[in-house]
């Protein structure tokens, strides 16, 4: 059985991108280059229903959704209004920063789809348990 790539698989990948970008992106933009580094597969490709589009870019548009937690907490900004930019805060680069490492080791070497997303969980887990890796 895949392994769905969840909102807090992409959060660190997001804010390195987004930082790429001199620091703002549209969902769009970041959608694209999210999957293009994510490899999304099986279940996440499947088209929503009554929708045009797949499970991987709603898990997109629901992490910059303005109401979810990566805006809340303050890791992004987002203007308001349709093909507005998403912006990195200084809590999201401070984040990046502390993680920066890892990274760019697992974006950079030539790493299957699925040890990528597992190194990516496991940061998020050790992030919750106030660890960094």
């Amino acid at each position: 059985m895949a392994v769905r790539i969840l909102e807090p698989d992409v959060q660190l990948p997001a804010l390195y991108l987004i930082n790429l970008n001199n620091g703002r992106i549209t969902t769009t933009e970041l959608s694209n280059l999210l999957r293009d580094i994510m490899k999304p597969s099986g279940e996440d490709l499947e088209i929503l229903a009554n929708r045009s589009d797949d499970k991987f870019s709603q898990i997109i548009r629901n992490l910059t959704a303005s109401e979810r937690s990566f805006v809340k907490n303050g890791f992004i900004a987002r203007e308001s209004g349709k093909n507005k930019p998403l912006h990195i805060t200084e809590k999201g680069k401070q984040y990046l920063s502390e993680n920066i490492d890892i990274v760019k080791y697992l974006l950079s070497n030539d790493f299957e789809y699925t040890d990528i997303l597992s190194s990516f969980k496991t940061i998020e887990k050790e992030k919750k348990k106030n660890r960094i890796i």
